[in-house]
């Protein structure tokens, strides 16, 4: 009996060592896989090919699943509708430690923009739903939309500029897509969306995501020129304001103003302390 013990002792070690081993290999695949902690709409709907062009070959995602970005970034900006970065360029050119991903669906919209590690591309669109849809490239690329454009009596000039010339279809994600790849110790200091019609769909698309944000630069289309229906509308003022207030935001300003208020760029200022967001 006193050699049959150590024996099964023995055997009962080695099914428990046997055991923890395949534990500790099943969780640490799946801590590692970048797909088991990620939405994995950029990975599927976007070729790596597709990626690269936008980032000159660079490679943007680290082996974690997050942004790529290089030493020195401390901040990042959101640029969602960036076009040749008509909003942001100036301001993120003169701050070195600002890192920024710009989204635009667009593809020869990133031969304009300055080459640099910080500057993240996304050759995409963003929505309420992720998929692939139809993009409106119309004679003023800047008014290109998900939406599609409708007559505009009151305003014929911005009625010319926004009629379609071409449809592709480009790879459509949500902002939270986004914003959970971008590393919890960066702070998102600034976002700015300017998509033509679905901006509000666009910040709803952040989900909780969304308080991490310190300054929102929206537009909101008040006139007409896209159509759309439930989730896919243009939002209202009205919309706007009580949405992000109640994500704990409060209206700031506003400028930009179109004729009669049919289009105005508003900002919103996160009022959650920063150990909150």
């Amino acid at each position: 009996m006193s050699r049959a013990f150590p024996a099964r002792t023995r055997l009962a070690l080695a099914l428990i060592l046997a055991l923890a081993v395949a534990g500790i290999g099943c969780s640490s695949n799946e801590e590692g896989d970048p797909a088991s902690r990620f939405h994995p709409g950029l990975t599927e709907l976007v070729s790596p090919e597709l990626l690269a062009s936008a980032n000159r070959g660079r490679e943007v995602l680290k082996p974690d699943g997050t942004f790529a970005f290089p030493k020195g970034v401390e901040r990042v900006w959101i640029d969602v509708g960036a076009h040749h970065l008509e909003t942001t360029r100036k301001g993120f050119l003169a701050e070195r430690s600002v890192g920024m991903i710009g989204v635009e669906p667009i593809i020869g919209a990133f031969e304009h923009w300055p080459n640099t590690a910080r500057l993240i591309g996304l050759p995409i669109a963003l929505s309420y739903e992720r998929g692939e849809m139809d993009f409106h490239i119309n004679v003023h690329e800047l008014g290109s939309s998900l939406l599609e454009t409708v007559p505009n009596k009151e305003l014929p000039l911005a009625d010319l500029a926004n009629r379609t010339v071409e449809i592709r279809k480009v790879p459509v994600l949500r902002l939270e897509d986004v914003m959970e790849r971008i590393p919890a110790d960066l702070p998102i200091e600034y976002l700015k969306v300017d998509v033509q019609g679905l901006d509000l769909q666009v910040l709803k698309s952040a989900g909780d995501h969304i308080r991490r944000v310190e300054k929102i630069r929206t537009e909101v289309t008040n006139s007409e020129f896209y159509k759309g229906e439930g989730e896919n509308r243009r939002g209202t003022e009205a919309e706007f304001d009580e949405y992000l207030v109640s994500h704990g935001f409060r209206f700031q300003r506003e400028f930009g103003i179109g004729p009669g208020r049919a289009w105005v760029d508003k900002i919103y200022l996160n009022t959650r302390p920063p150990s909150e967001r």
